[in-house]
């Protein structure tokens, strides 16, 4: 008799296997899943034949001692068993450990590629522009305010159009409110609810905040329908404490979470979990695009969501807003609070229909999400351009001789000169 390892797909492909090529003589003697397989240890009849092609597989039969023969056999197989499956577990380690790093050192190469780009792309514009706008500088009393303008990160295309678009008004405060009206009439995008219910995919790169979003979701839809309705799924995410930031987050809600890997072990979990009222699904920051072709091709029914941070630089908003073919059900605003300069997202918003959703703007899962308010999202750059000139004008203030202490001043015939050059030529400059 022998030991026999048989490895197929799953149990009844084992099955089938054994059966085929042993006969219904065969006794199986475990059943494991190994390495997403199905691993039966079988021991079989030994033919004669065989006995003489492989005479190191069983020891010589002698008379009377059949059963200390099988029970040698038997642990020195298993134990051949059990060093291949520890010997495979250590190659599938390092295996995933190596693709993580090369997956995460192909997304950074990629990341500065695509910023290199971006800023090639705004030098030739500014470029452009600037010989365009010689012959149109915009009037005095918006100077300051498009100085403030030029002086963040505003797009180059958006910043030319709202330039002209304020440059003749006689007023610093006019020329704020065309700007409110006019970004707001041009970002049409619609604003939408996430569903209630049904298999929400979140998606995005890595530092966008996905999981946090995730846990303040599962925490607000637990709060409504029970814990026990809702599941959280990390997919195929390789990164270091992903899985463990999970669990704490679903902990504070007390909702299942569950880890796979592949579609298939997707596919099956997602069935096991149908009765669940409301499913997030968690996906990894690298090979986003793939990622979700994949999985909307075999999840046509799941809605996919799109985060993205609101200081996401230029480059970000070309390649997951303005490319994005009106693939994504949503798009959901994080880091509020961090967005000191969302004017990248709000350029992009001009040029594409991707409807908004909701908006984050704390790391705890205890602060709620709120709905996208398009008016507020306008309002807060704006009042940051604002914010930009009064800090330029209360510098130079600050500096001017009026504002200083006397005893801080020493006159002399030349600096008294200098400064009324100066003025002359402020006033002349002003006259004109």
């Amino acid at each position: 008799m022998e030991l026999v390892r048989i490895l197929s797909k799953d149990s009844r492909s084992a099955t089938d296997e054994v059966l085929a090529k042993y006969g219904e003589d065969a006794l199986i003697i475990s059943n494991q899943r190994l390495n997403g397989k199905t691993e039966l240890i079988v021991a079989v009849d030994i033919k004669p034949e065989m006995e003489t092609k492989n005479p190191s597989l069983l020891a010589k039969p002698s008379s009377g001692n059949t059963e200390i023969q099988f029970a040698d056999i038997f642990e020195s197989r298993l134990s051949q068993s059990r060093s291949e499956r520890e010997s495979t577990s250590k190659d599938s380690v390092n295996s995933e450990s190596n693709q993580r790093d090369h997956l995460r050192a192909r997304e950074l190469v990629e990341l500065v590629r695509e910023e290199l780009e971006s800023i090639k792309r705004e030098i030739s514009l500014a470029k452009k522009a600037g010989a365009w706008q010689q012959g149109s500088t915009p009037g005095q009393p918006v100077k300051p305010l498009v100085d403030a303008m030029n002086n963040i990160a505003i797009p180059t295309s958006l910043k030319i159009l709202m330039i002209d678009h304020i440059a003749n008004e006689d007023s610093e405060q006019k020329a704020k409110e065309q700007l409110r009206t006019w970004l707001l009439e041009n970002i049409k995008n619609q604003v939408v609810n996430i569903p209630k219910s049904g298999v929400q995919v979140i998606c995005g790169p890595s530092g966008a905040g996905k999981t946090t979003i995730i846990g303040k979701l599962a925490l607000n839809a637990a709060s409504k329908v029970g814990s026990d309705n809702i599941a959280v799924i990390s997919y195929n995410d390789h990164r270091l404490g992903a899985w463990g930031q999970i669990q704490l987050l679903t902990a504070q809600s007390g909702v299942d979470s569950f880890r796979c890997k592949g579609l298939d072990n997707l596919k099956n979990l997602l069935e096991e979990l149908s009765e669940r009222e409301t499913i997030f699904i968690d996906t990894p920051g690298v090979e986003i695009e793939e990622t979700h072709l994949k999985l909307r091709k075999t999840f046509n029914i799941a809605n996919f969501h799109l985060t993205l941070p609101a200081n996401s630089s230029l480059a970000t908003t070309d390649k997951y807003l303005k490319s994005s073919r009106n693939l994504w059900s949503s798009l959901i605003l994080s880091k509020l609070d961090e967005g000191n300069q969302p004017w990248p997202i709000l350029g992009a918003l001009c040029d594409s229909n991707i409807p908004l959703s909701l908006t984050s703007s704390s790391p705890s899962i205890k602060d709620p999400m709120l709905s996208f308010s398009t008016e507020t999202f306008v309002e807060s750059a704006v009042e940051n351009i604002e914010t930009v000139a009064e800090e330029e004008q209360a510098s130079d203030l600050g500096n001017s001789p009026e504002n200083k202490n006397p005893e801080d001043l020493e006159v002399t015939g030349d600096t008294l000169t200098s400064t009324i050059l100066k003025h002359r030529e402020t006033i002349h400059r002003t006259t004109i």
